[in-house]
Parts: structure tokens; sequence; C-alpha cells
């Protein structure tokens, strides 16, 4: 089976290292907000999850490597972090009501993890275990996770930032104990990246086990 060539790996890290960039850049053209209790702490954590995932990005390749990162599997998490762009432009572009919104959210997030799962489902048709499966699902979501971070932390620091007014009404806000809005706004970007970038793998952990199983329930049925 073929693993994700170098140049596509690069090219993934690069965006890994842009995003670095992007965060490095708002951070530190913001002083105050290292100051603030447990912002340290919402910035590490981001840094290392992407550091983790670069590291992912350029690791020597070995045998039992291949599971990891085939190229089907990257193509896959391509398709998965186009979506999401697509969802970011829509979140952020179009004024669609309640309950629509959550509607839309919660297709866009579907068709995500069906992506995701698909990998499972194909690694199994190519022969790999449930555990090699998962791991192929695991890594598309990283492929797909690293292109939605930079999206999101583009279209958040720079492209289109939510008015800082609009924040003061968040419960999120209100929970922090802050009164920086500025501030607030940068840490709560850390915080969603962090998240996607937990959640995105062991999401597609669970999925692409669904899709394994479902290629074997199918693959049964067939005989």
């Amino acid at each position: 089976m073929e693993i994700t060539p170098f140049p596509i790996r690069l090219s993934l890290l690069a965006a890994v290292l842009l995003t670095l960039g992007v965060i490095g850049i708002r951070v530190l053209g913001y002083p105050p907000l290292l100051s603030l209790p447990g912002s340290t702490t919402l910035i590490g954590g981001a840094v290392f999850l992407l550091f983790c995932y670069g590291v992912a990005m350029v690791w020597p390749p070995n045998r039992r490597d291949c599971p990891l990162r085939l190229q089907f599997a990257t193509m896959l998490g391509a398709v998965g972090g186009l979506i999401q762009v697509i969802h970011l432009l829509v979140e952020r572009f179009s004024s669609v009501s309640q309950p629509w919104n959550g509607i839309v959210t919660l297709a866009f997030m579907l068709v995500t993890f069906l992506v995701w799962g698909f990998v499972g489902y194909r690694a199994r048709e190519r022969g790999l275990s449930l555990g090699a499966s998962c791991l192929a699902a695991v890594w598309s979501a990283m492929a797909t996770m690293t292109i939605a971070v930079l999206a999101g932390t583009l279209l958040e620091f720079y492209i289109a930032p939510i008015p800082l007014e609009d924040m003061k009404a968040w419960a999120e806000f209100q929970r922090s104990g802050w009164n920086d809005l500025a501030a607030f706004s940068i840490a709560n970007t850390l915080d969603e990246t962090s998240t996607h970038l937990i959640v995105g793998p062991v999401v597609a952990c669970l999925f692409g086990a669904l899709g394994y199983c479902l290629s074997r329930l199918t693959r049964k049925s067939a005989t």
C-alpha cells in the first residue's frame, strides 16, 4: 500500500508551521494576554499539540508506519479539511437563523466524521486490521484538522475576526473572569484550536472502527 509521499507531508508540515507563526505573531503582539490567569496553559497546549502534529508529518517511515500515513487516507483527510473550511465560511459569512444554524453545523460535522469512517472502511477492504484501520482514520483526521485549524486561525485573527463587543454576552467570557475582551478573543481561538486537534483524532478513531466493522458486515452478507 502506498504511503503518503514526503512532499505532501511536507506541505502539511508547512501548514502546521504557518499556524504556529500566526499564533505567535498574534500572542506576541498583545503582551497583556500573558499576564492573565490560565493564558500560558492555553498557549502552551496549542503549541504542544501543533508540535506533535508536525512531528507526525515528518517522522521517518518504517514497516509498521504504513497503516498510519496511507496516501488514500491523506487525500480523504484533505476532503474533510475542505468540508471544514466551507463550514467556517458559511458560519462566518452567512446569516442562518436558529434552529437551522445548529442543523447546518451538525450536518457539516457528520459529513466530516463519515469521511473518516470511510477511511476505516477502505482500510478494511485493503486487508488492514482493526487497529491499523483506526490509525489510518486518525491520520486522515490529522490532515483534516491541520487544514481546518490553519483556516480557522487566519479567519479568527485576520480575515474576519468576531467583533469584540459581540463577545461580551458569551457565557465563555462570563465564566473566564477576565475583563479584557481582546485577550479573551485570542484565548478563545487557542482553546478552539486545541479542542479540534484533540477531538478530531479521537472521533476519527471511533468512526474508523465503525467503518471497519461495516466493511466486515457487508463482506459477510455478500458471501
